[in-house]
């Protein structure tokens, strides 16, 4: 097994005993990207930095950095800066960015994996923050995530003071009442109107290619780049967000827990996949997924071989999402 797959290998794998969905989970950071075990440094970081260590409420402190910390490959943050290096952006500003959104993640994560959501008990290989903390902890946790993760935009010195504003209204596009929260209501909820595979795509674009959608709008923002350029990068990250949360719901129905640092078969009344295709179709559906993420960032006229190997050494393994 070697140690990364580029996108172009994963996207022709065959559907069983492809390096994507059956590899062991060895480690959380692959060597693909020089300079990547940094770069995940990095923004871990600068996560450490922007969360709070002290205040008036420690054990609400303490459950923000409690999801926030966990052991991830913080793979949103990590593709925020990748792009943001090859558009030219200013790291500083383009950590600022993806710590917000990480924060936003680690917020819709604590916000999904309460009792009246999905009720799960294990999240990135930790108990989830309900049930380390209380439900209540949980809640005040979340909102706090993201009303820090706005904070972090508009408070920060690096990002360029006239497109602070611009760049939180992606943001708060993405996670509110037409974005993830929408994805999430859908998800719980709108199987009672019926299912079929537009409906469920729909939930997913929604749930969860918003925000990798939102962090790559945003770098497009910061970087200036032009329309062209901008079409091609919203496309991959819609792909990619449609590819992870196919890669979601063939774990969900094949994976044990231990591997995958999260609690499994939750999906059986949602608008999941497996409601309309057999586990084969779910994967070649995946796979299709990721040759539209090839294809978008080949369109893009940047230098993106670091992004594109990163993204698609991460879609060739099996770690959390």
């Amino acid at each position: 097994m070697p140690d990364y797959v580029n996108l172009d290998q994963t996207a022709a794998a065959t559907p069983h005993g492809e390096p994507g969905l059956n590899a062991p989970p060895e480690r959380l950071v692959s060597p693909a990207v020089e300079g990547l075990t940094d770069l995940v440094a990095a923004v871990e970081g600068a996560l450490d930095q922007r969360l709070p260590a002290t205040g008036p409420a420690p054990r609400l402190i303490g459950a923000m950095r409690h999801t926030t910390l966990a052991p991830s490959k913080r793979f949103r943050g990590v593709a925020v800066v990748l792009l943001g290096d090859a558009a030219g952006c200013d790291r500083a500003a383009a950590l600022d960015l993806a710590s917000a959104i990480e924060m936003l993640h680690a917020a819709s994560l604590t916000f999904d994996d309460l009792p009246c959501m999905d009720d799960a008990p294990i999240r990135r290989g930790r108990p989830s923050v309900h049930s380390c903390y209380s439900e209540n902890i949980a809640i005040l946790s979340g909102l706090s995530l993201l009303t820090l993760s706005f904070g972090v935009i508009a408070k920060s010195e690096a990002i360029p003071a006239d497109l602070r504003a611009p760049i939180l209204g992606v943001l708060a596009d993405a996670v509110g009442h037409a974005g993830l929260s929408a994805g999430q209501e859908l998800d719980l909820n709108g199987a009672a109107d019926g299912v079929d595979l537009d409906r469920i795509v729909e939930a997913h674009r929604l749930k969860t290619a918003s925000l990798f959608t939102a962090g790559i709008e945003s770098v497009v923002l910061l970087g200036g780049l032009p329309a062209p350029c901008a079409g091609a990068l919203r496309s991959f990250a819609d792909s990619l967000g449609l590819a992870f949360q196919a890669y979601d719901d063939l774990i969900d129905i094949s994976r044990d827990q231990t591997s995958h640092g999260k609690t499994l078969a939750r999906d059986g009344d949602k608008l999941a996949l497996s409601r309309v295709m057999d586990r084969h179709a779910v994967e070649a559906l995946f796979h299709a997924r990721v040759q539209e993420v090839n294809t978008a960032l080949d369109a893009v006229e940047l230098d993106l071989v670091p992004l594109k190997t990163y993204v698609g050494s991460v879609l060739a393994r099996s770690f959390p999402i």
